[in-house]
């Protein structure tokens, strides 16, 4: 019997296929999106701060955050997000936001941990 050109494929389909696992999406909230955005910034920034002035890298992050519309950031986290791009590393926001984001590869080996 002829099988409908609407209908799913069969068992009898070839070896050499490829079976896709279909993709499992996740909602993202508020505070994703957020941490998204701030990615993209420390992202960008990595790419284009290593050796300027750490008092620079501060100015322009501090900048970029609020160009976006985002709440300011405590003064140690600025300091730690810039004392990483000035050596070319981004700093990662969270698993969410790296996953989501273009996180340039560092150019020096990091410590691999998670702060909670």
């Amino acid at each position: 019997m002829p099988q409908d050109a609407d209908a799913p494929a069969t068992a009898d389909a070839s070896a050499d296929e490829t079976v896709e696992k279909p993709v499992v999406v996740s909602r993202i909230d508020d505070k994703d999106e957020h941490d998204i955005r701030v990615q993209q910034i420390i992202d960008e920034l990595a790419r284009t701060s290593e050796g300027r002035p750490h008092a620079d890298v501060v100015a322009e992050l501090v900048d970029r955050i609020a160009g976006a519309g985002l709440q300011a950031m405590p003064r140690p986290w600025l300091d730690a997000v810039a004392a990483s791009a000035i050596c070319g590393n981004a700093y990662v926001v969270s698993r969410t936001s790296a996953a989501l984001s273009d996180v340039p590869q560092p150019e020096t080996r990091a410590r691999q941990e998670e702060i909670t």
